[in-house]
């Protein structure tokens, strides 16, 4: 496949990313709709763009009557795991609310943040794995897309992984020097994520698995620090 093609293909999921992440930042929450308040919507709205996504790398997904065998018996266990994954990211962030409550100081840190995860309330919770399925099914779909145009897999990492990098320099115009918490491991983070959905059969699970669980780190680190 022509290196133009996938070079529009890098360039369009970029734009597509910062669309619907900069459409979330500029026109939502000036409208009181964020991962706090009116939550709802905003976990429709990723869920939106989401379904946008899926529709695109329908072919990357394989969904359709003809694929319903890949929920059944051994095929099906990844799905399985994952909601498994999903529950577990629930269970864990709502149990340790209620475990350690935060205190006044803490609370008032976070909102001051902008950055609402930590709070672990269902609120946040909600919509942040909303935010992270977006994410994954972007993550997931352009890497299958470019194996499907045959590009070799260390190329495909690293343009990945600088792709990855860029959709996240905006948050600095939006949280300040806080964004580094997640420019920085961003750039660690694509090339770990695409290495594990290119390198291995079910990757895409093990991606899922990284992504939860560096959230879940980041929320834990800011409730106590």
């Amino acid at each position: 496949m022509p290196s133009k093609i996938q070079n529009q293909l890098l360039f369009a999921w970029v734009a597509y990313w910062l669309l619907a992440t900069g459409l979330q930042n500029y026109l939502l929450k000036p409208l009181g709709i964020d991962n706090l308040h009116n939550y709802l919507i905003t976990a429709v709205y990723f869920l939106f763009f989401t379904s946008l996504s899926i529709v695109y790398f329908r072919d990357q997904f394989n969904f359709g009557l003809s694929s319903k065998a890949q929920y059944r018996g051994p095929a099906g266990r990844p799905f399985f795991i994952a909601l498994g994954l999903s529950i577990l990211f629930f269970v864990s962030c709502l149990a340790f609310n209620l475990w350690r409550p935060l205190g006044p100081d803490q609370q008032s840190k976070i909102l001051k943040s902008g950055f609402y995860f930590p709070l672990f309330s269902l609120s946040t919770t909600v919509t942040k794995f909303c935010d992270i399925t977006f994410q994954q099914v972007l993550i997931v779909g352009l890497l299958r897309k470019m194996s499907a145009f045959e590009m070799p897999k260390n190329r495909a990492i690293w343009a990945f992984s600088i792709c990855f990098f860029a959709v996240h320099l905006p948050l600095v115009l939006i949280m300040g020097l806080f964004a580094f918490y997640f420019i920085v491991p961003s750039l660690f983070a694509g090339v770990a994520m695409s290495y594990l959905i290119l390198r291995f059969r079910n990757g895409w699970l093990l991606s899922l698995s990284l992504h939860l669980a560096f959230y879940l780190v980041i929320g834990l680190f800011m409730r106590h620090y």
